[in-house]
């Protein structure tokens, strides 16, 4: 792990030819630079004694820890070693003017395919600690980086570039500055990964396209790390969009993949004093089991399509805003989402529509109506209210559940096996016939028109033991496991990893996903059985 001594050679960062001497070696693809720091760590000179810093977690004290302050600007280094995580890499900043200390990849990572016409993924385990607000004096964000180059062997007579493409983790201005990335400016080769992506055409006019692509961090003193992956080819092909949109002349060329390059990696925080003299917000971003690896052909290709670019394990949601109610917010297909409604301030949007196509996607309503496309969502969609009292469309086919007391209106229009609403108030549907909508109260029904109130709702992960007393019981299963001995007219739900019922009679029907076995035994009546792989 080599550190940078502050000095360049033309445009070459230079290193310290010293390496810290501890005691094992650390991740050998990383090194440290430090970008305009109150001063440069010395490799050779860390505390092995840092107590205050301790953490049980980490096995105790770091193995090293390096530290630079320069009134109200510091930068720090802890690096522990633990049997757990390995090595976790505990990287501190406060104010400067765009001071950084990061970890990077000073050279390709060993036996990583660096050309996008390969899958290249990023992966770690990140949380962020130590936070000290000190008034909100000053700005601090953190983010994984990454060096995209372009036409770097002149196969194309098109002009060479290269791009900072940042997903940005944590922001102390706000989860919605973090989720919008901070901005773009391909101009100046910056370009941010956004939950409202905003390019610029030839002509001058601005598009914009509501995605949940990106995940944060909680802003918090964090017990626990998150995984976090970067789907890095869903990175680069939202440059290509912005750039294809902007420099059409040049689209065929940036669509190209095998004449893209990986060429460096960079996960830190980042402060920014602006010239104030106040105590400035601090924080650490921690890290470990890092990995950039790539698939071993040569085989993708640039796609417009929706797509999950960061993942972040058990983190917040996010926040995603629209300019109009023409906009429409979309979930995509090949990641989980967690999303709150919003919208400009004075765009005067009261209902948005979402399209929802990922897997067992969760809108929080925030006070707007919704229209909700479920034609393509994987598993099923849960919808929390905020006022309880927003109004809901629901089309296409998927399966929903209302998590919550909810006394708004739902127009119905969807199709599907399986439908279901389960809801913890009131809720009156107007269902939806060739566009005529009639009125009526929810009940215990379980048709494409009228939503159903579940009695027992079954949580993911959860195993439920029943024996129903009650006539006419439905089951919701959210990615749980049932054991149901006996029950009389039973409505199975939703989605279920496993299923074992003994002794029913009646009028069974069991209409929901199974990703696992299902076992039925000594039942009696009239079963009714459709089941989907999950």
């Amino acid at each position: 792990m080599a550190f940078n001594n502050g000095q360049v050679d033309g445009y070459t960062e230079e290193f310290d030819s010293s390496l810290p001497n501890l005691t094992s070696n650390t991740d050998p693809d990383w090194d440290i630079t430090q970008w305009t720091a109150p001063g440069y760590f010395d490799p050779t000179n860390p505390d092995t004694n840092d107590t205050a810093d301790s953490d049980p977690l980490l096995n105790g004290v770091p193995i090293a820890k390096w530290s630079a302050v320069s009134g109200n600007v510091s930068s720090g280094l802890a690096v522990y070693k633990s049997s757990q995580y390995g090595y976790t890499y505990a990287l501190t900043q406060a104010g400067g003017s765009n001071t950084d200390v990061f970890l990077q990849t000073k050279e390709q990572n060993a036996g990583v395919a660096n050309t996008f016409d390969h899958q290249l993924t990023f992966s770690a385990n990140e949380r962020i600690t130590n936070v000290e607000p000190n008034g909100d004096n000053t700005t601090w964000f953190c983010y994984n980086a990454f060096t995209f180059a372009f036409n770097l062997s002149g196969k194309y007579s098109v002009p060479a570039a290269s791009y900072f493409a940042q997903a940005v983790m944590a922001d102390n201005r706000g989860q919605e500055t973090a989720d919008s990335g901070n901005g773009t400016s391909l101009s100046t080769g910056v370009f941010n990964v956004s939950n409202n992506d905003t390019y610029q055409d030839t002509s001058g006019a601005w598009h914009i396209d509501a995605i949940d692509a990106v995940d944060s961090l909680p802003l918090e003193d964090d017990t626990s790390f998150h995984q976090v992956t970067i789907n890095l080819n869903a990175m680069l092909d939202s440059l290509i969009s912005a750039l294809s949109l902007k420099y059409p002349q040049y689209a065929t060329y940036y669509q190209d993949l095998s004449d893209w390059t990986l060429t460096g990696s960079y996960i830190g925080p980042e402060g920014v004093s602006s010239g104030s003299t106040d105590p400035s917000y601090s924080a650490t971003m921690e890290v470990n089991d890092i990995k950039i690896t790539s698939g071993d052909s040569a085989d993708q290709s640039y796609s417009a399509a929706n797509q999950k670019i960061v993942q972040v394990s058990d983190g917040q949601a996010s926040t995603i805003k629209v300019y109009n109610e023409s906009s429409v917010i979309h979930l995509p297909s090949d990641g989980s989402s967690d999303i709150i409604l919003s919208s400009y301030s004075g765009s005067g949007v009261k209902t948005i529509t979402v399209d929802a196509e990922g897997t067992d996607d969760t809108i929080n309503l925030n006070g707007y109506n919704a229209i909700i496309d479920l034609s393509n969502i994987n598993g099923y969609l849960t919808i929390t209210p905020s006022s309880g009292y927003e109004n809901i469309t629901l089309n296409g086919t998927g399966a929903v559940n209302i998590s919550g007391s909810f006394n708004g209106s739902i127009t119905d229009n969807r199709t599907d096996k399986g439908d279901f609403v389960q809801s913890g108030g009131t809720a009156n549907s107007s269902t939806g016939t060739d566009g005529n909508s009639t009125s009526s109260t929810s009940s215990s029904s379980n048709t494409s028109s009228t939503p159903t109130v579940t009695d027992i709702t079954i949580q993911r992960d959860v195993t439920q033991y029943l024996s129903p007393t009650t006539d006419s019981s439905t089951i919701l299963s959210l990615d749980g496991g049932l054991n149901l001995d006996g029950g009389n007219n039973v409505t199975m739900v939703g989605s279920y990893k496993y299923f074992n019922l003994f002794g029913l009679t009646g009028d069974t029907q069991i209409a929901s996903a199974l990703s696992g076995t299902g076992t039925i035994a000594e039942a009696s009546g009239t079963p009714g059985i459709t089941l989907s792989s999950s």
